[in-house]
């Protein structure tokens, strides 16, 4: 399984909505395993050492790719590129009105869930 964006924190990132975290050296956020959350800027710095578009190739056990229609954290082209590059045997779904946080989506979870189980089994 992928997990996507392929590269965090493009140069359209840094220079747009990233550069507030850059000036502040850290993005507050809350989760809701562990609370509120400072998260350094020096993350994006190391994520953006790896690029999964570049690696990719290495991987030869069956893969699958599951996006989100409405996800507004990895748009589906993002994830659409990943799967193009991907070697065979692959899998593609595409999830209609899912959101990047389709645990709250109840009906697109199951869904999910059983295209995991179903891809594993």
């Amino acid at each position: 399984m992928i997990a996507s964006p392929y590269q965090a924190g493009s140069e359209d990132d840094l220079a747009g909505k990233y550069k507030e975290w850059q000036t502040n050296g850290h993005r507050d956020i809350v989760s809701s395993k562990f609370g509120e959350l400072k998260i350094p800027f020096s993350f994006i710095q190391d994520a953006r050492q790896y690029n999964a578009l570049e690696l990719i190739f290495q991987i030869h056990c069956p893969t699958l790719f599951i996006a989100g229609e409405n996800d507004d954290k990895v748009p589906v082209n993002v994830t659409k590129k990943l799967f193009d590059k991907a070697n065979e045997p692959k899998e593609w779904h595409l999830i209609p009105e899912m959101e990047h946080k389709y645990k709250h989506q109840p009906d697109k979870l199951k869904q999910v869930n059983k295209i995991i189980v179903d891809f594993i089994g």
